[in-house]
């Protein structure tokens, strides 16, 4: 909702009927574990397992 429709995280926790500090951890922890996906998944790490494994 804050990315998408760019609501405030105030008014997604009025939305949501749930408090602001809730809204806050959620999104800290999601783009926390997209963070290390993408870090773990990217082209430039896969490529560089794979020539570590051939050399």
């Amino acid at each position: 909702m804050s990315r998408n429709d760019h609501h405030t995280h105030e008014e997604i926790s009025q939305l949501m009927g749930i408090s602001k500090n809730t809204v806050n951890n959620h999104l800290k922890k999601s783009l926390g574990i997209m963070r290390k996906y993408f870090r773990t998944y990217s082209p430039e790490t896969i490529l560089s397992f794979i020539l570590i494994i051939f050399c």
